[in-house]
C-alpha cells in the first residue's frame, strides 16, 4: 500500500497484445563483491494507449500477475495464464481506484462510478470471488473521494473514503451485509489509507488538515480510537511487515521538511528522522521479513536515487543512481531480505537495482527509443520472480516485465578429491562442487606441493581427473582442486596427499626342492620394493612354461606345494606385491626336467632337482618318490 501525494498509477484499453521484447542487460555498478546479478526479462505489452494513466497489479499464490487499469471511462482487467494474457472489461469508471487480493486469490476492487440515469456518483465494490465479476453499490452522492480497500485474514473487506466536507467514512462486510459509519467528522481529513495488522486489526492513516497532524484511527473490538503520529505530513508511503509480524511502517515528510519514519510498537506509534536535512521526494517504503524498513527516495539536494534502511539499527544509506533525472521509483523486499528497486528515467529507460549479491548492481530492463513514461508496482512473487509494470510513451501503453534475478557467485570446493598411485605417477580425480555458483563450471585449477605450505598451480583441467606424470618415486605430494565459473575461482578443496611408488621388482634366487611328495619353494625379497613395503607374494604354477595359474598368496619368502603328482614337471614363478599392486613378471622363461636313474643298491628312487635362479625366474622339476627298483 502506498501514498505519495496520490497513488502512482496509470492507463489503458481492452485489447491485449503479446510483444516479446529483447533485453540487453547492462551493469552499472558491480562493486567489488564476489558475485553479480544476471537476469533475462520477459517483456510483454498488456494494453493499448489510454488517455489516463491509472493502473495497479497484484500477484497471486500461483505466481500469476493480475493488472487492473482504466482510461477515462472504463476499468479493464488482465491476468497472465501461462504465456497468454486474458483480458476483459470490468465496469464503467469515474475516479478512485484500489485493489487487493482476497481468499482463494480472489480480486477485490473499489472505485467511484458515475450513474448517468440518476446523475450521481456511486461507491462501488466489485469482486470476482464467484468466478465472474459482481458489484455492489455501497453509497451514492457527489461528495465521495479517494476510496481505499483492504482484506483481513478472515477474508472480510474493509473500505474507507473521504467526503467533500472532509469526513472520514468507513464500510465493512464482516457478516452477510455491508455496514458503514463515519469515523472522523470534527476535522477536515484527506489522504486516508486503510490497512490490516495481523489477522483482523483494521487501521487507517490519514491527514488532519484542520490541525496539521498525521493521524491514525484503529478499530479494536468495534470501537475506533485515534492517535497522533506526528505533525505535518501531507503525503506518505505505508508498508506492512509480512508474515506474522503486525507492525506498520511509514515514511513521510514532516514539519520543517524533515524526512521521517514512523512505526507501530504494540498499540503506539513512534517516529524518528531518517535524514536530518529532509529534502526527499518520490519516496516509497517496504518492510522486510526481519520487521525492518527499506526506503527508496530521490535526494532533492543532489538528485541522486538513494536507498536507506534501519536493518542494522541506525539508518544507513546507499546511492543507487546518480543520473539526476529519476522519475518514478518502487521498492520490494524478498523473503530473504534482498531488496529490489524499479525506476525509470522520464522518457528514457526502465531500470532495476538490487542488492541480491551483497552489493548494489543496476541494470537496464528495457532500453527504448520511445521512452518509459512511468514505472509502476514492483512485486516479488511466491517463487522469487520479480514482476513489474510500466508505461511507455508516447501512446501510454501498459507493459509488464518478469524475471528471476540470478545471483552468480564463485563456486564451492570440488568434492571427493582422491589421489590413486599408479606405476610411477599419480592419478587425481574429483567430483564437481555441490554449489556451482548458479553458473556453469568452466574448468578446474589443480594445485600441487611437497608440503602443506608449498602449494603451487600445476594445471588447468576441463574434466574431473588428471594424471600427474611429473613425479619422483618415493616423494610425497599434496594436491588441492578448485573450480571456477565466469565469476572467478572458487574455494579450494581439502588437501590430499600420496607418496609416489612403483610396483616391486621380481623376487630373486627362487629355488625348488622336493621332499616326500611335496615341493618346497624359497626365494628372496625383490631388490626394489617400488617405494612401498611389500605386502605379500603371489605364487603361480603350471605344467608348461607358457600357461601358469594362480596358486596361492603368502606373506613370507617360502611355500610348500603339497598338491603335486609323481612324474609331472611343474613350473613356478613368484610375484611380489605392494600397495600399488603386483610387480612385473619374469623376462625369459626357464624350466628343467629331472629324470634320475634309480640306484639298485638301496632300492631307493632318489629325489633330484634342478634349481634355476634369476629375477622372477620360472623353475621346473620332475617329482619322484621312494620305492623298489625294478630288475
Amino acid at each position: 500500500m502506498m501514498k505519495n501525494g496520490g497513488v502512482c498509477s496509470s492507463v489503458a484499453r481492452a485489447m491485449v497484445l503479446m510483444v516479446p521484447v529483447g533485453l540487453a542487460v547492462v551493469m552499472f555498478a558491480a562493486g567489488t563483491s564476489l558475485a553479480t546479478v544476471t537476469f533475462d526479462a520477459d517483456l510483454q505489452q498488456v494494453s493499448e494507449g489510454a488517455s489516463f494513466w491509472i493502473y495497479n497489479m497484484v500477484v497471486d499464490s500461483e505466481n500469476r500477475p493480475h493488472i487492473m487499469y482504466h482510461d477515462s471511462s472504463n476499468i479493464y482487467y488482465s491476468v497472465k495464464e501461462g504465456s497468454t494474457w486474458r483480458t476483459g472489461w470490468v465496469d464503467s469508471f469515474w475516479e478512485g481506484f484500489d485493489l487487493a487480493l482476497g481468499p482463494q486469490d480472489s480480486l477485490n476492487l473499489c472505485y467511484l462510478r458515475y450513474n448517468y440515469m440518476d446523475d450521481t456518483i456511486e461507491l462501488v465494490y466489485t469482486t470476482n470471488a464467484g468466478g465472474t465479476w459482481s458489484s455492489e453499490v455501497l453509497a451514492t452522492g457527489w461528495e465521495m473521494a479517494a476510496p481505499q480497500l483492504a482484506v483481513d485474514g478472515q477474508g472480510y473487506v474493509h473500505i474507507c473514503y473521504h467526503t467533500a466536507s472532509g469526513d472520514l467514512a468507513y464500510f465493512t462486510k464482516t457478516g452477510g451485509s455491508w455496514t458503514g459509519f463515519t469515523i472522523v467528522s470534527d476535522v477536515h481529513t484527506s489522504n486516508g489509507q486503510i490497512f490490516v495488522r495481523g489477522k483482523d486489526q483494521v487501521g487507517i492513516v490519514y491527514s488532519d488538515d484542520t490541525n496539521g497532524l498525521l493521524m491514525s484511527a484503529t478499530s479494536a473490538g468495534g470501537a475506533w480510537s485515534k492517535q497522533i503520529i506526528d505533525e505535518g505530513a501531507s503525503s506518505y508511503s505505508l508498508a506492512l511487515t509480512p508474515g506474522d509480524n503486525e507492525n506498520v511502517h511509514m515514511c513521510y515528510i514532516g514539519s520543517n521538511n524533515m524526512f521521517k519514519y514512523a512505526t507501530t510498537k504494540g498499540d503506539q506509534w513512534y517516529s524518528e528522522p531518517i535524514l536530518g536535512n529532509g529534502m526527499a521526494s518520490n519516496y516509497q517504503i517496504a518492510a522486510g521479513p526481519d520487521d525492518k524498513a527499506h526506503v527508496v527516495y530521490v535526494d532533492d539536494v543532489d538528485g541522486d536515487l538513494k536507498y536507506t534502511t534501519n536493518a542494522e539499527g541506525a539508518w544507513t544509506s546507499h546511492t543507487i543512481d546518480q543520473s539526476g533525472d529519476v522519475g518514478n521509483c518502487e521498492i520490494a523486499v524478498g523473503p530473504s531480505g534482498d531488496v529490489h528497486i524499479g525506476f525509470n528515467y522520464p522518457y528514457g529507460d526502465l531500470m532495476y537495482a538490487t542488492n541480491s549479491d551483497g552489493s548494489w548492481t543496476t541494470h537496464v530492463i528495457e532500453h527504448t527509443e520511445v521512452g518509459v513514461l512511468s514505472s509502476g508496482p514492483i512485486i516479488i512473487g511466491p517463487d522469487g520472480k520479480v514482476h513489474i509494470t510500466y508505461q511507455r510513451t508516447p501512446t501510454n501503453e501498459i507493459f509488464y516485465g518478469s524475471f528471476t534475478p540470478q545471483v552468480i557467485t564463485r563456486p564451492g570446493p570440488p568434492q571427493n578429491v582422491t589421489v590413486t598411485p599408479q606405476q610411477g605417477y599419480a592419478n587425481i580425480s574429483w567430483s564437481p562442487p555441490v554449489d556451482n555458483g548458479s553458473a556453469d563450471i568452466l574448468a578446474y585449477d589443480l594445485y600441487r606441493g611437497t608440503s602443506f605450505t608449498s602449494m603451487t598451480a600445476l594445471a588447468i583441467v576441463e574434466g574431473t581427473s588428471f594424471m600427474d606424470m611429473g613425479t619422483a618415486e618415493g616423494t610425497t605430494y599434496y594436491y588441492q582442486v578448485s573450480a571456477f565459473n565466469r565469476e572467478g575461482e572458487g574455494e579450494r578443496s581439502p588437501i590430499v596427499n600420496i607418496t609416489i611408488v612403483r610396483t616391486p621388482s621380481a623376487p630373486t634366487n627362487l629355488t625348488l626342492t622336493n621332499d616326500d611328495d611335496q615341493i618346497l619353494l624359497h626365494w628372496e625379497a625383490p631388490a626394489d620394493d617400488g617405494g612401498s613395503p611389500i605386502t605379500g607374494y603371489q605364487i603361480f604354477r603350471g605344467m608348461n612354461d607358457s600357461t601358469l595359474d594362480y596358486l596361492a598368496t603368502v606373506d613370507n619368502t617360502s611355500y610348500v606345494d603339497t598338491q603335486v603328482q609323481e612324474g609331472v614337471t611343474y613350473y613356478y614363478t613368484v610375484v611380489a606385491t605392494n600397495d600399488l599392486g603386483a610387480g612385473s613378471t619374469s623376462g625369459p622363461v626357464n624350466g628343467a626336467t629331472v629324470t634320475p636313474t634309480p640306484s639298485p643298491a638301496d632300492d631307493i628312487l632318489p629325489l633330484a632337482g634342478v634349481v634355476i635362479a634369476g629375477a622372477a625366474a620360472l623353475t621346473g622339476v620332475i617329482l619322484w618318490r621312494r620305492g623298489k627298483a625294478k630288475g
